[in-house]
């Protein structure tokens, strides 16, 4: 699989695009395949050095927060199964900069069936008041319908 790690501190030009082994599931982990990662501060105080914390070890890949769909579950993982969207927020050891991440279950917030996160065709909205959102600040108003 592909990821983006780091092997030293420093600035950006220490994040390198690189083949790794897909990572190997444990009992009470979850596997993602990652659709989506965000950038955070603290990832970019990790990548220069200014965040060091004694578990993380070099190379490394960055990136805490993840969405995507579960792919596979290790033994004693309950409530989550493979084809569940879901999303994430991984300890140090384990980087959302990747096309898989392993998480513990209990960093992992699942939703069955599938298919939120995918890419799919959404017909256009009836009416400007759909893009206001569902709910309104305003009692009684036409938008309140549904909530």
């Amino acid at each position: 699989m592909k990821a983006v790690r780091i092997h030293e501190f420093g600035d950006s030009n220490v994040l390198t695009l690189e083949e790794t082994p897909k990572p190997q599931l444990h009992d009470g982990e979850v596997l993602i395949k990652v659709r989506a990662a965000s950038v955070n501060p603290v990832d970019y105080k990790i990548r220069s050095g200014r965040f060091k914390k004694a578990d993380i070890k070099l190379p490394a890949t960055l990136g805490r927060d993840v969405a995507g769909v579960v792919e596979a579950v290790g033994g004693e993982v309950v409530g989550i199964k493979p084809g569940d969207d879901g999303y994430a927020f991984l300890s140090y050891q384990n980087g959302g900069y990747a096309e898989y991440a392993v998480a513990k279950q209990k960093e992992v917030a699942a939703q069955a069936g599938g298919g939120g996160l995918r890419p799919r065709r959404r017909r256009p909205a009836r009416g400007h008041h759909r893009l206001a959102g569902p709910c309104s600040t305003t009692a009684g108003s036409r938008w309140a319908s549904g909530c």
